[in-house]
């Protein structure tokens, strides 16, 4: 039986409706102007023919001059018809509709009927109706429980009215209001079931914060109702929701020493929350803790999913192939997490090997396969690819969205076959797939870079005429579309009325896009008006503008005017993108205008904006030319201390310039430095490192007092070191260039070791390699220094027939010194080189 705390009641019922000889002198009060109005017959929605003819009567509707309640006739009514709820519950709203005000009489009546009758849904409308219009009913939800507790069937009827209550609220999206009554109810005696509980708890999790759910929760324990799996699942639910994972760990504990036993869903309900708040290491290790008690395939999916999207590609495939290993069949869902990321990364033959393995495992592919592996393709360029793919997909069977077809139309843009594109543009619409501005500015872009202007144009007309309204970057795409093509005048002013009479309000991008047109076109003048009109009006004052600027100035070749502007815009605290910045110092670079250049690389590391390596390595390869090694590596160390890992072209770069000014040790240093951060050394840094022990050897021969034996020192550790380079290069399956096998050569022919360096030479020439001036010099050189004229000789013919020059003087005075010492000089070719 359902307890009830005691309560007088306002009227006495007879099998649960009322009885008109039983009425309490306490409900009989002077009717209001409301309820004792005259009613007048009006046609509302009723249910049968029976329920028409009844409420079209002329005697139906109570007369105002009545001697009984208006409201009391109204509830014998309704009890009359308590085998006929429908017909019921029409008069109940056909009395409203009229004017009646319903009360508490009337109203656990028409209650009481529904409930009887099992009329769930029916009871939800209703009391969505009470809960919406509140202001007009008389009573307070607590004193119709009372009322209602009073009759027979009262613990299965309350139940029901309890649930469809709670329902109601979650239908009115009224948390908090659902929370009260239902901490009033429960104060008051009235038990719901375990199944309203979960289902207040399970409302209150999604949409309302954790304090209400545990409210509820502990409004049920307080009332003695003993919480069940779905209970705790929903709690886990509801902390994870809000980052509680303290908490979703405890109800999972509580859970068990409960005496309940998890289930499927719980254990999936858990891993999901671990993988929403970003832990889906501690969800590997919690699944394969309760693996043996059976664990879904939605639950490895879940890890699989968060490893993915936290680009952790290795940890979803051991995932992955742990799940195969428990006899977990994946589905298109797991699958399609591994090929988004393997496409995202550029890993399209793995993508494309996992599509394959699906089509053999007989498990379909949906259109988000076809979505990742076709904008995969795309990504890397390989537009042909992706659409056979996008053929392959469509001729399975598979039914694709307009998602995928945006990406194929784009791919068929890419490779400027506009025709073939709206071929798949118009296929798309045979199929029922209705064009988004996305297709439509797709297209738009498409013809704009293949310069068909008037076609883009007319396509925009088009979108317009199918009522598919154009966006900014619609417009956008059009105007860069025009200024590339030197339609900036008359046809951009033309574009922008259109999006003033659109309602599209054209921003710094836009602007931006006509300022560097204008620069293009070689109206550098008319885009300064534009700036500064926009400036002046502050209009559009954003970094896309800015930056526009500041690169028409570069794309004209005025430096100083693009350097004055961008000080000015930071010191104004407006900024400029990054590819701007990185231009501006890569062009102030190009003019060996480095002190300007560190400026603005200053200003941009005060406003948190970092350029990208490149500018900055031109930057420190500017102070490397000129000395500047100090400044060159403050700069480097200024990227390092950001948390930016230097390349191997920046570690070059550095290394260059340290052996340079024979600084040798320094870019020994570096050099280490680089492999332990595990950056891999190329030729060029190689080269480097060779030539740059090269130059000190040479620099230490000339202080050296024995010179013999300092050349035997370095000759052994030159070879040695020369040996290992290309030991490793061949290693690393590199492939040594020309200048490296000139340094080697270079420096064998110094320290007159020519067979060596002759070994080098047809080494180089074998791989397909030609020699250049300074490798044959270098050669030339070192046979005249050992008086070996005739290879010499033979070496100069060989370079001459090759049409090559060779270095002089350096050859020439060293053949003609050669050639004086020799007993067989050969006078012909000295004539020759003259």
């Amino acid at each position: 039986m359902l307890p009830c705390r005691n309560f007088k009641p306002f009227f006495r019922f007879h099998c649960g409706f009322l009885k008109p000889s039983n009425f309490s002198r306490d409900v009989r009060k002077k009717p209001s102007a409301s309820s004792s109005a005259a009613f007048s017959p009006k046609s509302f929605p009723f249910f049968s023919s029976s329920s028409a003819v009844l409420i079209q009567s002329s005697d139906f509707y109570p007369e105002a001059s009545s001697g009984f309640h208006t409201s009391l006739l109204v509830a014998q009514t309704l009890a009359n018809l308590r085998h006929n709820p429908d017909i019921a519950l029409a008069i109940f709203r056909g009395f409203e509709n009229h004017g009646f005000r319903h009360d508490l009489f009337t109203c656990s009546v028409i209650v009481r009927i529904l409930s009887n009758a099992g009329q769930r849904k029916k009871l939800v409308s209703l009391f969505s109706e009470i809960i919406l219009t509140k202001r007009s009913f008389s009573f307070e939800l607590a004193a119709l429980f009372d009322v209602l507790s009073k009759g027979p069937r009262c613990s299965k009827s309350l139940l029901l009215v309890f649930d469809s209550l709670m329902k109601a609220y979650a239908s009115c999206q009224r948390p908090k209001d659902a929370l009260e009554a239902f901490r009033d109810l429960t104060r008051s005696g009235f038990i719901p079931s375990l199944k309203t509980c979960n289902f207040l708890m399970n409302f209150l999790a999604e949409v309302s914060d954790f304090e209400m759910v545990m409210a509820a929760y502990r409004c049920m324990i307080s009332s003695a109702i003993r919480p069940d799996v779905h209970t705790f699942t929903i709690l886990m639910k509801a902390s994870f929701r809000w980052g509680e994972l303290g908490n979703a760990s405890n109800f999972m504990v509580e859970m068990t020493q409960a005496g309940v036993a998890p289930d499927l869903f719980a254990y999936t309900t858990f891993i999901a929350g671990l993988c929403k708040c970003g832990k889906p290491d501690l969800a590997i290790e919690f699944l394969k803790m309760v693996t043996s008690q059976g664990v879904s395939t939605l639950a490895y999916n879940k890890v699989i999913s968060e490893f993915c999207k936290q680009m952790k590609l290795e940890e979803a495939e051991k995932v992955f192939e742990d799940m195969t290993l428990q006899n977990v069949s994946p589905d298109t869902f797991s699958y399609n997490c591994l090929i988004k990321v393997l496409c995202e990364t550029g890993n399209l033959l793995k993508a494309a090997r996992l599509v394959e393995e699906m089509e053999s495992k007989d498990i379909v592919h949906d259109c988000f396969t076809a979505t990742f592996l076709v904008r995969g393709c795309c990504k890397i360029g390989l537009y042909y690819d992706a659409l056979q793919y996008f053929k392959k997909f469509k001729d399975s069977g598979i039914s694709l969205d307009g998602v995928v077809y945006n990406v194929a139309i784009d791919a068929w843009c890419k490779l400027g076959e506009m025709e073939c594109a709206m071929d798949l543009f118009q296929e798309m619409m045979d199929r029922g797939l209705f064009p988004d501005k996305f297709h439509f500015t797709t297209l738009i872009c498409g013809y704009c870079c293949n310069g068909e202007i008037n076609s883009a144009k007319r396509l925009l007309m088009q979108m317009l005429n199918a009522n598919v309204e154009p966006d900014l970057m619609t417009y956008n795409v059009l105007a860069r579309g025009l200024c590339e093509s030197g339609y900036v005048n008359q046809e951009a002013a033309d574009l922008l009325d259109l999006m003033w009479e659109r309602g599209v309000q054209p921003n710094a991008t836009t602007y931006g896009i006509f300022i560097v047109g204008l620069c293009r076109g070689g109206n550098l003048e008319e885009a300064e008006i534009l700036f500064k009109n926009l400036e002046g009006s502050d209009t559009a004052q954003d970094t896309p503008l800015f930056s526009a600027m500041v690169s028409g100035y570069l794309e004209e070749g005025y430096t100083e005017k693009a350097y004055e502007l961008f000080i000015r815009l930071l010191e104004q605290r407006n900024l400029v993108d990054e590819i701007t910045c990185s231009r501006l110092i890569t062009d102030l670079c190009r003019e060996k205008d480095v002190e300007r250049a560190s400026t603005a690389v200053d200003h941009m590391l005060k406003t948190c904006i970092t350029p990208n390596i490149i500018p900055y390595t031109n930057l420190i390869e500017a102070y490397c030319h000129i000395g500047g090694m100090e400044n060159a590596r403050i700069l480097f160390d200024k990227w390092v201390s950001r948390g930016l890992l230097p390349d191997i072209i920046l570690y070059t770069t550095l290394m260059n310039g340290y052996c340079k000014v024979h600084r040798l040790q320094e870019a020994f240093n570096l050099f280490s430095e680089m492999k332990v951060r595990g950056i891999k050394p190329d030729v060029k840094a190689l080269t480097v490192i060779l030539d740059g022990y090269l130059k000190e050897y040479l620099t230490e021969r000339c202080l050296s007092l024995d010179k013999k034996l300092r050349d035997l020192e370095f000759k052994a550790k030159f070879s040695s070191l020369a040996n290992v380079m290309f030991k490793y290069i061949k290693t690393m399956e590199m492939n040594a260039d020309k200048v490296l096998y000139t340094v080697v050569i270079n420096g064998l022919c110094r320290m007159q070791d020519l067979q060596e360096a002759c070994k080098f030479f047809d080494e180089m020439k074998e791989r397909g390699l030609t020699p250049d001036a300074f490798t044959y010099t270098s050669l030339v050189c070192g046979y005249c220094k050992q008086e070996k004229v005739e290879n010499a000789a033979n070496l100069l013919e060989e370079m001459l027939e090759k049409g090559i020059i060779p270095d002089e003087p350096i050859a020439f005075s060293s053949f003609v010194r050669a050639n004086m010492k020799s007993k067989q000089s050969d006078f012909n070719l000295i004539k020759t080189l003259l």
